[in-house]
């Protein structure tokens, strides 16, 4: 019994000279943190917004030019790949919209949105859907992944529309697609 009161006696004159010593130092040592990275990861667009105007029911409509409309631009120091991903477009003041479709065809109030890299086979037309995917180079007939190798390196596109087989016209709809950058 007597070897427990002494220990935790003992455990307390511990902790109370640490916290003297901590005390002690009060705010009076200054701390430097310093984190330096090696690659930083950027992309810029060149447009922000496609304005199609009044469109008819399943129709397509191409970006103007169909293949430069926007400028990529790698921003950053490293090699990065490119992801895209799209979703439905609403109409700005309901719950009204259009789903976007997942293997290429259109139907009421469900749309298709494809993009084109320029420089790639004519009329090879890329799928965007909600999940996020790997932009795509299709040159020759082949496909690779769309790259962006260092700072300054830039690459253009296109997009192309296929409205729904029906919908309600009159309400201005908005749908928005994200690009990403990852370091490869």
């Amino acid at each position: 019994m007597k070897l427990g009161i002494v220990g935790v006696l003992l455990s307390g004159i511990v902790a109370l000279a640490f916290a003297s010593l901590v005390m002690a130092q009060g705010d009076s040592e200054e701390i430097t943190i310093t984190a330096n990275t090696e690659s930083v990861i950027g992309i810029m667009l060149s447009q922000a917004n496609l304005d199609l105007g009044n469109v008819a029911s399943n129709t397509e409509y191409l970006s103007e030019p169909p293949a430069e409309w926007c400028t990529i631009t790698n921003t950053g120091n490293t090699s990065v790949d490119l992801t895209i991903e799209g979703e439905d477009a609403k109409h700005i003041d309901s719950y009204y919209k259009w789903n976007l479709s997942d293997d290429e065809t259109n139907g009421e109030d469900e749309y298709v949105l494809w993009y084109h890299i320029a420089g790639d086979d004519v009329g090879s037309y890329t799928l965007i859907t909600e999940g996020e995917i790997t932009m795509q180079r299709i040159k020759d007939g082949s496909q690779s992944a769309l790259s962006l190798q260092s700072h300054d390196d830039h690459v253009q596109f296109g997009l192309k529309l296929l409205t729904p087989t029906y919908f309600y016209a009159g309400r201005p709809m908005e749908a928005n697609i994200t690009i990403s950058a990852v370091a490869n």
